[in-house]
């Protein structure tokens, strides 16, 4: 069984994602940073040259691909989540958390990540603030249908959020 982290950029998934892997004794695997290497781009440069379909398509070879494996710790990016096979995917080879935060976490989050600057694209026109909270809720339901486990990370550091993860994954998965 894979454990897959869903969640909004700046949910904290890659960060609590190496912080399970580590605990876990799994291998991890950060599918944004796959596409980026298979493609020989950022993930910015991605959309600016083949679009966010272009970029989906590359999203659901790689997810198609990490769930031919198992007892990995995946964290995807924020929009896998709008691919039908995608969701699929994660329910039938996995456990889904969701990492989650208020819009205005997110923000700050996003805004003061120097390492990310340039590496994603912006989503909409609008302020950061304003794209966070238009995407976040069109993404609720479907992050909400994917998860099997909840996490507000908003006031969590990442060992705790790993702590949180750990209690309450299925047993048989805990090795």
């Amino acid at each position: 069984m894979n454990l897959f982290l869903i969640g909004f950029r700046g949910s904290g998934k890659t960060t609590v994602a190496r912080v399970l892997a580590k605990r876990l004794g799994r291998d991890l695997v950060d599918t944004d940073a796959w596409i980026a290497e298979r493609a020989g781009k950022s993930i910015a440069e991605i959309f600016e040259v083949e679009g966010e379909a272009g970029f989906r398509l590359l999203e659901a070879q790689v997810i198609a691909a990490v769930c031919l494996e198992s007892d990995r710790v995946v964290s995807l990016g924020g929009g896998a989540i709008l691919n039908d096979a995608n969701r699929s995917h994660f329910k039938a080879s996995g456990w889904t958390v969701w990492l989650d935060a208020r819009p205005e976490t997110l923000a700050h989050r996003i805004a003061t990540d120097i390492e990310a600057q340039g590496q994603r694209p912006a989503l909409t026109d609008h302020p950061l603030i304003d794209e966070v909270r238009a995407v976040t809720s069109e993404r609720r339901p479907l992050y909400e249908a994917v998860a099997d486990h909840h996490v507000l990370t908003d006031s969590l550091e990442p060992d705790a959020i790993a702590d949180n993860i750990i209690a309450h994954f299925p047993r048989e998965s805990v090795a």
